[in-house]
């Protein structure tokens, strides 16, 4: 039934095939993907289906007479290598993108990303020509999931949390969960509320005022990161006081937003027990690094600055003219979060299982992660919520 195509298929130069040709081949390259890991279950029969009638637009019988061809092509088909050379040789770069995104719909139609199927998949991506980065695009976008950690993030810090998140992405997988890759904070839409409370939210770090505020009985609390912050209980934290050195007047506030434990609900706890009567002024900075430096240039006379965040900015040469002279109560650090409907369990284990992994050059340079503690989520709702000023 197949002989012609075969016969051009393991042509040592095989020629460009015609459509109908073409389309079944890639039909059958959907098989073989979905056969890699021994099974073929009806959710993959299920979405090859569909594929082929929302690609070719097919009735259903005439996706089902197409797969029927293409479960017997496969079986009869040259090696990978060659059924691919075919398709690639069929189809321009844009189309075989949407190939890689069909077979990555394949392989996660089962909700599991065997590994089999994965290695088959990365190979298929690798000769149709496919980079890397377009099929990592291509999984994502079926996932259909978003993930960041943008709270510590920085420019010299980037690719040591993508190296950890790869980590995490490897732990949970090891329990058949996928996990899409990180999305980096100039990514992520503003304000970031958007992407805290979107359905397809995965994971991400928030702060403590808006997980009591808007973000309350709308997200799944996961865990808390512990940086080992002196003075603070494991999962607890405290801001530092900064003002410059040799200067005692002026009340002048720098914060990072309205919305920040650490810049400004810290702020007003250490004002009621230290400070002014009333600030002088109150400047939003839109983050700590930007208090901390108009603090530095005179723009602003104090700044309650998160001490992880001091810790990775302290040594800026154009900080250097900056002192603690206080620090605040401690508090539950940041929060891990998901969305409502996610089971945080596996995603909590995935993060304790990834951070052995790192060395502690890079713990430290990512402001010195030392563990995760399971706090109560009442530890965040319990204190105050600041005056929104």
């Amino acid at each position: 039934m197949f002989a012609d195509l075969l016969k051009r298929l393991t042509a040592p130069a095989p020629e460009q095939l015609p459509a109908t040709d073409a389309r079944l081949a890639l039909t059958a390259l959907l098989v073989r993907v979905a056969r890699s890991d021994g099974q073929y279950d009806t959710d993959e029969q299920g979405r090859i289906l569909a594929i082929a009638s929302a690609r070719y637009g097919l009735s259903d019988a005439d996706a089902r007479s197409l797969r029927a061809e293409a479960e017997e092509l496969e079986a009869q088909a040259p090696d990978t290598v060659r059924l691919t050379r075919a398709i690639k040789d069929a189809v321009p770069y844009e189309d075989r993108l949407s190939v890689i995104e069909a077979l990555w719909k394949v392989v996660l139609a089962d909700g599991v990303r065997a590994q089999e199927e994965d290695a088959l998949l990365r190979l298929v991506a690798s000769l149709l020509g496919v980079t890397d980065q377009d099929s990592a695009r291509a999984r994502q976008k079926v996932v259909g999931m978003s993930a960041s950690l943008p709270m510590y993030w920085r420019a010299d810090n980037a690719a040591i949390w993508q190296r950890f998140w790869h980590h995490v992405q490897t732990a949970a997988r090891a329990s058949s969960i996928e996990l899409p890759d990180l999305t980096p904070p100039e990514a992520l839409p503003d304000p970031l509320y958007d992407h805290w409370l979107s359905p397809d939210l995965v994971l991400s770090q928030t702060c403590g005022l808006p997980l009591r505020t808007r973000l309350k009985n709308k997200v799944t609390y996961v865990v808390t990161p512990d940086f080992a912050i002196q003075g603070c209980a494991p999962g607890h934290y405290h801001s530092v006081v900064l003002r410059r050195k040799g200067s005692d007047t002026g009340w002048r506030l720098a914060r990072n937003a309205s919305d920040s434990q650490s810049g400004w609900a810290t702020a007003v706890h250490w004002q009621q027990k230290s400070g002014p009567e009333r600030w002088d002024a109150i400047i939003d900075t839109g983050a700590h690094a930007a208090s901390a430096a108009y603090v530095a240039s005179g723009k602003a006379d104090v700044a309650c600055v998160d001490a992880v965040t001091w810790r990775l900015i302290q040594s800026d040469p154009d900080l250097s003219d900056l002192e603690v002279i206080d620090t605040t109560p401690p508090t539950p650090a940041l929060p891990i979060i998901t969305a409502t409907d996610r089971d945080p369990a596996p995603l909590r284990r995935a993060l304790e299982q990834a951070l052995p992994l790192l060395s502690e050059g890079d713990r430290k340079a990512l402001g010195g992660l030392h563990g995760f503690v399971t706090l109560s989520v009442d530890d965040y709702f319990r204190i105050p919520v600041p005056p929104d000023n």
